[in-house]
């Protein structure tokens, strides 16, 4: 059965959006800062960017490894996905196209700015 992703109005208890895509299970979501787009992580080794006026997927990100982490730049112009893999990749828009990978890593924060990121590495 393929994963279904409800995106709902807390207020008003209706269902504003029905996603899928993912042949596994989602294991992260992130919401862009407009809240115009939901980007949505799997055991597939796919990331998700679902347009949520349109209720539709417009592009599918592959990575070596599922992203158990996501996190848009406020400014919605960066995406940023790890794993357990300890490597952090780095997407900007438009089209999306990896800009940057870091290795050996567990967590990140993006500024809000965009100007700074922190990076938590494992230890080897």
């Amino acid at each position: 059965m393929q994963p279904t992703i409800k995106v709902c109005d807390i207020g008003g208890k209706r269902e504003l959006a029905r996603l899928t895509g993912h042949k596994e299970g989602v294991v992260r979501l992130a919401f862009s800062c407009d809240g115009k787009t939901l980007a949505s992580a799997s055991d597939d080794c796919t990331v998700g960017l679902s347009n949520l006026a349109t209720c539709r997927e417009v592009l599918v990100l592959k990575t070596a490894k599922p992203a158990y982490f996501l996190s848009f730049s406020p400014d919605g112009q960066t995406l940023a996905g790890g794993g357990e893999d300890g490597v952090v990749q780095f997407w900007r828009a438009p089209p999306l196209d990896q800009i940057e990978a870091v290795e050996n890593a567990s967590k990140i924060l993006l500024h809000e700015r965009n100007r700074l990121i922190a990076v938590v590495r494992k230890f080897s």
